[in-house]
C-alpha cells in the first residue's frame, strides 16, 4: 500500500475494507485515511484467523456459516445474541468504525461479566513491591500458567490483583462451573489478560486447553489450597508474614479494632509488635477487616446488682516493728513517726533503687510504693509491706515464708472496703473472697470481671468454674494449657495471645470460682495450679470459697481473705 498503483488488487482491498459500493479507486488521501484507521486498531494478530474467514463468509449466501463463525469466536450464546443485535443496529444507524474500543462491545463484556465477576477485595493492605515482582517474574512467554498454593486465597488474591492492577479477571471455582463459556469469552476477547481463579474445579482443564490458542499476553493464575500434580503449571507456595506489607499497611493492621471478650480494643494492645509480626497469619489479617473476635464474651452483670461491702482483718499492732526476724517495707510514715514505734538504735533507711546496698545492716525500709516493694521482693527472700493509716498500721503485702508472724500481730478490729472497686487496686496478686452459699460470690466476681475490663479493656479475664473442671484437673496439665482450655479459645492465634501474656507482660486476671465445691481428692491439684499461676506475671488471681476453707487458703497463699458482708434491711 505504500506505492499508490491503480491495480485490480488494490481495488479489491478497497471493496473489502472500506466501501463495497465503490466504482472507482479512492484518491491517495482516502487510501491514507484507510491506513491510519488500520493503525488505530493496533495489534491485529488475535484477528488473523477470524477476519479472513469473516470476509470469506460475508461473501457467501449461507447465513448459518457466518453465525457459526461468530459463535466459534465468541463461544457464548448470550454474548453472540447481544453482539448480533448491536451489529444490526450499528449497520442501520451508526457512522462509526467497528473496533475493540467500540463502546457497545465494552457494554456487552460488562453485561456478561456481571454474572460472575468477583468484587474487589475487602482488605486495603498493600504488599511491598518486591513480593509483587516475584509473582510477575513467574509468568513468562514460555510459562503462562501459575498455580499458587495458599492457605488464605483472599490475601493471595489481593497480592495478585495488586501485581497486575486492573488487567485481571477474577472468578471463583463455583462461578466458573456455571459460566465457563462466558468466562472464556470475556477472557479471550476482553481487555483483561490475566484470568485469576480462586479454588479448584475440573473446568480449569478447559481453560488450560483454551490458553494454547490465545495471544501470548493471556495468562492463567489458579489460587487454591491443594496441589495438583497432574497440572502442567508452575507452582509456588504463597506464604505470608506481616513484614511483607508496606509500613502503612502494617500500621493499619496493628491498629485494627478487635472484639476482645466483648470489649473493643486495638490489636496492638494485646501483644507487642515482634510477637504479632511472627504470629499473625493471613487468615487473621483478613478476619481483622471484619472485626476479629478474640476470647469469649464475659457473663452479663445482673441488672439488680447492688455493691457489697468487703471486710477483713488487716490492722497490725506496733509490736511487729520489734520482731527482729522480720524485714519490713513501710509506706505512709515519716522517720519521726517511726521513731516512736521502732526499738531504740534500730536503723531506718529510705529506699533508693539506684543506690541499694543489700549488705547494709537494715531491716526497716521506707519505700514510695508498689514498684519499690516489687524491687525489694526480687532482692530479699522474705519481706512484708506495711502502711501507716489513721488507725495505726495495716498489712499490705508479703513475700512468703514468714506469713504466720504477721498473723500473730493482727488486731481484732476489721477494715471495710465499699465495693469491689476498692479491692481490685490493692497490691495483692491472690485475692480471697469468702462467703456462705447464696451470699453472691459468683455475682460479685462477675462484677469484678467487668470492673477490670472497664479499667483496662486489653486485660485478659479468665473465669474458671472449678467444679466443672474435675476432668481437666485429673489430667494434670500445665497451668497454661489449663487456662487455654477453660477460656474456650477457638483458634491457635487466641491461644498464643493468652500464652504470650502469661509468659511476658502478665496482663491477665483469673477468677477461680467455687474452691470449696471441688472434691477433696483434687484440693492438691488446685493448690498446685494456684502456685503455678502465682509465680507467673499475672495481675490478679481471685479465689472464691466458703468460710470453711478460709484458714487453709490464707496459710497456703500468705494473704488475708475478704468476707462479703450481709445485707441489712
Amino acid at each position: 500500500m505504500r506505492m499508490y498503483v491503480n491495480t485490480p488488487e488494490l481495488f479489491e482491498i478497497v471493496h473489502k475494507l472500506y466501501n463495497k459500493q465503490a466504482r472507482v479507486l479512492p484518491s491517495k488521501e482516502q487510501l491514507q485515511e484507510i491506513l491510519e484507521y488500520l493503525k488505530c486498531l493496533e495489534d491485529l494478530t488475535r484477528y488473523h484467523q477470524f477476519i479472513p474467514q469473516l470476509y470469506l463468509c460475508a461473501g457467501q449466501v449461507a447465513e448459518t456459516d457466518l453465525d457459526a463463525l461468530i459463535k466459534q469466536e465468541i463461544q457464548s450464546d448470550t454474548m453472540k445474541e447481544q453482539f448480533l443485535k448491536a451489529v444490526l443496529k450499528w449497520w442501520r444507524t451508526s457512522n462509526e468504525y467497528l473496533s475493540a474500543d467500540w463502546k457497545v462491545w465494552q457494554d456487552i463484556f460488562e453485561s456478561c461479566s456481571a454474572n460472575f465477576i468477583q468484587p474487589n477485595p475487602q482488605t486495603n493492605v498493600k504488599f511491598q513491591a518486591e513480593y509483587c515482582v516475584a509473582i510477575r517474574e513467574k509468568l513468562t512467554d514460555c510459562n503462562r500458567k501459575l498455580l499458587m498454593k495458599s492457605n488464605c486465597a483472599s490475601l493471595s488474591t489481593d497480592k495478585v490483583l495488586q501485581t497486575f492492577i486492573k488487567n485481571t479477571l477474577l472468578v471463583d471455582a463455583n462461578t466458573l462451573k456455571e459460566h465457563v463459556s462466558e468466562v472464556v469469552a470475556v477472557w479471550k476477547l476482553g481487555m483483561c489478560d490475566v484470568l485469576v481463579v480462586k479454588g479448584y474445579t475440573e473446568d480449569i482443564i478447559t481453560l488450560e486447553d483454551k490458553l494454547v490458542n490465545l495471544p501470548e499476553s493471556k495468562c492463567l493464575i489458579v489460587i487454591t489450597d491443594t496441589h495438583q500434580t497432574d497440572w502442567e503449571f508452575v507452582t509456588v507456595n504463597d506464604t505470608f508474614c506481616l513484614s511483607q506489607l508496606d509500613s502503612e499497611s502494617q500500621r493499619q493492621v496493628l491498629e485494627c479494632q478487635v472484639d476482645f471478650q466483648g470489649y473493643t480494643v486495638t490489636l496492638s494492645s494485646l501483644a507487642d509488635v515482634p510477637f504479632l509480626q511472627s504470629h499473625l497469619s493471613a487468615e487473621v489479617v483478613v478476619q481483622l477487616y471484619n472485626k476479629l473476635q478474640v476470647g469469649q464474651e464475659l457473663l452479663e452483670r445482673n441488672p439488680c446488682y447492688l455493691p457489697r461491702t468487703f471486710v477483713r482483718n488487716e490492722l497490725i499492732n506496733e509490736y511487729i516493728f520489734k520482731e527482729e526476724h522480720l524485714i519490713l517495707a513501710i509506706t505512709g510514715a515519716s522517720e519521726a513517726r517511726l521513731a516512736h514505734v521502732v526499738p531504740p538504735g534500730e536503723q531506718v533507711q529510705r529506699f533508693n533503687p539506684d543506690n541499694f546496698d543489700l549488705s547494709a545492716n537494715c531491716r526497716l525500709w521506707l519505700i514510695a510504693g508498689e514498684a519499690d516493694f516489687t524491687f525489694l521482693c526480687a532482692m530479699i527472700s522474705s519481706i512484708h509491706w506495711v502502711e501507716a493509716c489513721e488507725q495505726g498500721f495495716r498489712w499490705r503485702a508479703v513475700k512468703r515464708v514468714t506469713y504466720q508472724l504477721v498473723i500473730n500481730h493482727l488486731r481484732q478490729d476489721t477494715t471495710s472496703y465499699a465495693g469491689a472497686k476498692e479491692i481490685i487496686d490493692l497490691p495483692h496478686q491472690v485475692v480471697l473472697v469468702v462467703a456462705e452459699p447464696g451470699m453472691g460470690k459468683t455475682t460479685e466476681t462477675t462484677n469484678i470481671a467487668h470492673l477490670v475490663k472497664q479499667k483496662d479493656p486489653s486485660t485478659w479475664v479468665v473465669r474458671v468454674d472449678l467444679n466443672l473442671c474435675i476432668t481437666l484437673l485429673s489430667q494434670q496439665v500445665s497451668a497454661v494449657e489449663f487456662l487455654q482450655e477453660v477460656a474456650t479459645l477457638n483458634t491457635e492465634f487466641e491461644k498464643c495471645l493468652l500464652k504470650n501474656q502469661l509468659d511476658s507482660d502478665g496482663n491477665v486476671v483469673i477468677i477461680l470460682d467455687g474452691f470449696d465445691e471441688v472434691s477433696h481428692n483434687y484440693y492438691e491439684q488446685v493448690f498446685s495450679l494456684l502456685h503455678q499461676l502465682s509465680v507467673k506475671k499475672i495481675k490478679n488471681i481471685f479465689v472464691t470459697s466458703r468460710a470453711v476453707m478460709l484458714e487453709e487458703l490464707q496459710n497456703r497463699n500468705s494473704v488475708f481473705g475478704f468476707l462479703i458482708s450481709t445485707f441489712y434491711i
